[in-house]
Formats: C-alpha cells, sequence, structure tokens
C-alpha cells in the first residue's frame, strides 16, 4: 500500500491553544467579577477567593502524590476549579464550609474519576450541591454589599413576575428590569455582585477561543429569538385567535433584543 491510514484519537485538529492556555483566558474572564466583589463585599471575600483556590491545589497535587501519578495542578484546572466554587459561595461563607466544598469537588467530583476531561459532573456546582444539601442555612445567608444603602430587599424576581402573568393571563405581559443591577446588584453569592462584569467576560472568552464562538452564537441567537417572541406577544394573540381583555396592545419592541445580540455574535464569530 502507497499510503497508510493511521488511526488516531481525538481531537483530530489540533492548534496550539493548549488546557493550560484554555484555563488561563478563562481565569482571566472572571478577574472583573472578582475584583468587584473583593471591593463590594471587603477583604474576607478576598480570603475565601484564596482559601478556594489554595484548597483546590492543594487536595489535588495531594490526590496525584497519593496514586503515584504525576501532579496535574500545572494546567491550572485546579486553580479555576477552586475560583469557579468560590464564586458561587456566599460572600460571609465560614472557611471550613468552604473548605468541605473544595474535597468534594477536587477530589470526588474529579479526580476520583480520572481528572480533568474524565469527570461526568462539574466539580464546582457539584461542590456547592453538596454545601446546599449539608449546610442550607449558611448557603442561603447572603451578606449585603459594603457600600449598599439597603438593610432588606424582598421581592418577587423577574422569572416569578413572568410566572405569575402566565398563570393569571397566559402571557407576560410586562418585566421591570432594574437597569441599574447590571453594574452592581442588590447582592447574593460572590459571583452575582456584576452581571456587566461577567457580560464583558464572557465577550473576552468568545474573542480569545475560537471554539467557543460557534456555540456562543447559537446559545446568544436562541435566547434572542425566544425574548423577542414573548416580549412580541403577536404570535399568542394569533396562535389563541382571541385577545384577553385588559391586555397591552401587542408591539415589536422585543425585536431590539434580536438586532444587537445578532450583530455581537457576528462581530465575534469573526476571524
Amino acid at each position: 500500500m502507497k499510503q497508510l491510514m493511521n488511526v488516531t484519537f481525538a481531537p483530530h485538529i489540533r492548534s496550539s491553544m493548549d488546557t493550560f492556555k484554555i484555563m488561563l483566558f478563562v481565569i482571566i474572564s472572571l478577574l472583573p467579577a472578582v475584583i468587584i466583589s473583593i471591593i463590594n463585599y471587603g477583604l474576607y471575600a478576598f480570603t475565601l477567593y484564596a482559601a478556594c483556590i489554595i484548597s483546590a491545589v492543594f487536595l489535588e497535587h495531594i490526590f496525584c502524590k497519593i496514586q503515584g501519578i504525576k501532579t496535574t495542578i500545572n494546567d491550572l484546572s485546579a486553580v479555576l476549579t477552586g475560583l469557579l466554587f468560590a464564586l458561587t459561595l456566599p460572600p460571609n461563607l465560614p472557611l471550613w464550609t468552604a473548605f468541605i466544598g473544595v474535597f468534594f469537588a477536587i477530589i470526588v467530583a474529579k479526580m476520583v474519576f480520572g481528572g480533568i476531561g474524565q469527570n461526568p459532573f462539574n466539580p464546582a456546582l457539584t461542590g456547592r450541591i453538596v454545601l446546599l444539601v449539608s449546610f442550607p442555612a449558611l448557603m442561603t445567608s447572603f451578606q449585603a454589599p459594603l457600600y449598599s444603602n439597603i438593610d432588606v430587599l424582598s421581592g418577587a424576581t423577574i422569572l416569578g413576575n413572568a410566572k405569575t402573568d402566565l398563570s393569571a393571563y397566559g402571557i407576560i405581559n410586562h418585566i421591570n428590569i432594574d437597569y441599574h443591577q447590571l453594574l452592581i446588584s442588590a447582592g447574593g453569592s460572590l459571583g452575582e455582585i456584576s452581571p456587566l462584569a461577567l457580560i464583558i467576560g464572557g465577550l473576552f472568552l468568545m474573542y480569545k477561543i475560537p471554539c467557543l464562538r460557534a456555540a456562543k452564537y447559537t446559545q446568544i441567537q436562541t435566547a434572542s429569538v425566544f425574548v423577542s417572541v414573548c416580549h412580541c406577544r403577536i404570535l399568542t394573540h394569533l396562535a389563541s385567535r382571541t385577545l384577553i381583555p385588559g391586555t397591552p396592545i401587542p408591539n415589536w419592541g422585543g425585536l431590539w433584543h434580536f438586532l444587537p445580540s445578532h450583530f455581537c455574535s457576528w462581530c465575534f464569530s469573526q476571524k
């Protein structure tokens, strides 16, 4: 045979983008949210981040040593797991509780299954679920930001309002959004403090990691079309062939959700 067929394992298309670079870019994309959360929650938030990251790296290194295999902490996946896990925690969570979550995230959800790329579950979210089930009171007690003049904030969420409208009228009448909360939210987990910071990080990832562009393009367009249809409401009226008394006149304002995201997706899909 003049040509021999070589059987290889995936991925078959390779580039200079290795695991270390991908992990590094994801960590960089999370830094805006991390910095804003530390500013708003104080030094203890920094301590919580450091504790989660250091314990994640330590536990993964110790596991590799016990198993007699080469340590995998150099690919930054343990650092990213610790950082992502910390972002899901309340800003006033005790450090010992965070360590328990990191243990389940690194050892149980990741390393037991063979390490990065072989774990069936997301390690950071697995650690959060364990803490939420084991310590529900600690995981649902949220500290107000340091620079907030609000003591207590209570009210229905956007999804709660949408559910009420759907139950009462069959359609979503209105969704009130406080656009000031895009910069600083009223509180929650460390990663929830600034939606705008997360958006900036997501756009950075789409720009730096080409393989994410097609996936994110599809996600953004699917969400945009869904929001546009719900916001316009005219398709609901056409399908039911009736107008509910008291329902506002249908409008096409939701198309503004589609056009900007289409433009944004086009920009980040270019080579």
